[in-house]
């Protein structure tokens, strides 16, 4: 009887620890600025400086002293830090080379990001579909609650969003805007989709705001998740 006992706790404990486990928020960014040939596979000086600049969006920065910063926060060790504007990604994902694309302008995009953090970036590549990639995302345990960056080619951000939608949103369809391939190939927005039990209830479209000239604020379109309905709230 005892023996019963202790398997149905280890079902029931299986069970109540991996319900649930979707990442609190997904970022979702393209890479940097690049010459527009297929053969140049670089990041130019200015999307060098934007993979540079993306890192306080994502990481703690340690200050030399405490200041004046109404932000500020002191670790346990004393060390003052002056937190993320977005919060700390617990894992990065880029898109990887492949027989079609030589390409690793996502991974220059977020090497730094990843050297700050102590964190190693996985690649992948695509086949057919992104399911794959958003179940992997989706169901580790330690992503539970957290957030998870990605960086592609801007191309395929409609695509990734969409499938998100299809998996977490009972199929919602994207915004028009969107939808089209331009609203991100000035490679300065931010994607945030926010989960909420397994459903996504909120999709943000940002700029980065970090370069001159890029995209105003003004730009930025949010859109609140609920019934089977995407509707825009700002």
């Amino acid at each position: 009887m005892e023996s019963k006992h202790n398997i149905i706790f280890a079902i029931l404990f299986f069970l109540t620890t991996n319900i649930f486990a979707t990442p609190k928020h997904i970022i979702i960014i393209g890479h940097g600025e690049h010459k527009n040939s297929a053969k140049d596979v670089n990041l130019t000086t200015r999307g060098y400086q934007r993979a540079h600049a993306l890192v306080p969006l994502f990481a703690n920065m340690p200050l030399t002293h405490e200041g004046t910063l109404s932000k500020k926060v002191k670790s346990i060790d004393g060390i003052y830090t002056l937190p993320a504007l977005y919060g700390q990604p617990v894992a990065l994902y880029a898109q990887a080379q492949n027989s079609n694309n030589s390409s690793i302008k996502p991974i220059m995009t977020i090497t730094p990001l990843a050297k700050q953090l102590n964190l190693g970036i996985n690649r992948r590549t695509i086949q057919d579909t992104y399911a794959p990639l958003i179940e992997e995302i989706t169901n580790k345990q330690s992503y539970d609650n957290q957030m998870v960056l990605m960086c592609w080619d801007y191309k395929a951000i409609p695509t990734i969003a969409q499938e998100f939608l299809t998996q977490y949103a009972n199929g919602v369809k994207l915004p028009k805007h969107l939808k089209a391939q331009k609203t991100f190939n000035q490679c300065d927005r931010i994607l945030r989709i926010t989960f909420k039990k397994e459903k996504i209830t909120n999709l943000d479209n940002l700029s980065q705001k970090l370069l001159y000239n890029d995209s105003p604020t003004s730009t930025n379109a949010c859109y609140t998740i609920s019934h089977n309905k995407i509707t825009r709230t700002k």
